[in-house]
């Protein structure tokens, strides 16, 4: 656009003043100017309207691809905020407080509650699009996975179970049926110390991760799945505390993120 203003500028000076522009004693042809003029001032236009098609083209192309986060070393770390067409068609919603969390907040779920017995399993084919968030990871190390949230949630519960109550979410990987990860630590940033999802065993691809709402307030800022090369030992020890101190995932930031096209 800036190379177009410049010509014109230029052709509007060569006609007002067509005497600076004489050379062997012979004065350009006028008409042959300004037939010149009309084709470059075309040409300029064209390319100008070229460039902007492919500019929105590119922009419509990204809208229909995918993210993608990959796997490193092992692991994939996902901020849990940064789902697969966003997060505000559900009823997840974002938070800032406490303090503690990464990436730009936590969401916390604020949709209806699914607990009781007979309730660690949902189905996924059933399960409504504002209750999930999905995410894709790319594996290129295959073996056995293990899938940790990291969390956040006060406690409703009462007398030994006073973490219970909003402690918990469901976890699905490539669209296998919802099952549960809890955790018993409250009001702290902690990864989900257990669940009946423990492990997956992921070939070299693209697979879809999904977060689905299962207690009311539990809040979830990251989602990691890492090798079982690098897997705590037990679900209960060494203590999630000490996590972020002896595994690089825990403490990771968020893994690198590619887009691709949608098959």
């Amino acid at each position: 656009m800036q190379l177009l203003t410049a010509f014109i500028l230029f052709c509007g000076e060569l006609i007002q003043k067509p005497d600076q522009f004489k050379r062997n004693s012979q004065i350009i042809n006028m008409g042959q100017i300004k037939i010149l003029i009309m084709l470059v001032v075309t040409g300029l236009f064209l390319i100008n309207a070229s460039c902007k098609s492919k500019s929105e083209k590119q922009a419509q192309n990204k809208d229909i691809q995918q993210k993608v986060w990959l796997e490193k070393n092992k692991f994939v770390v996902i901020e849990v905020e940064n789902a697969d067409g966003g997060y505000t068609h559900t009823d997840w919603v974002l938070s800032t407080k406490p303090e503690g969390w990464t990436g730009t907040g936590y969401l916390i779920w604020k949709g209806d509650a699914i607990q009781g017995e007979g309730t660690e399993v949902l189905a996924y084919d059933d399960t409504e699009d504002s209750r999930k968030l999905t995410y894709h990871i790319q594996i290129t190390n295959p073996g056995a996975y293990y899938i940790k949230v990291r969390n956040y949630h006060v406690g409703k519960g009462s007398g030994d179970h006073f973490f219970d109550g909003d402690n918990d979410c469901f976890i699905s990987v490539n669209k296998s049926d919802f099952r549960k990860q809890y955790d018993h630590n409250v009001r702290e940033f902690t990864w989900c110390e257990s669940g009946n999802f423990c492990n997956v065993a992921l070939e070299a691809g693209v697979y879809e991760v999904a977060i689905g709402g299962r207690s009311f307030d539990f809040g979830a800022d990251r989602i990691v799945l890492f090798h079982k090369d690098l897997a705590p030992e037990g679900d209960f020890g060494p203590s999630p505390h000490d996590w972020v101190n002896v595994y690089e995932w825990a403490a990771a930031p968020e893994s690198e993120v590619v887009f691709r096209e949608i098959e």
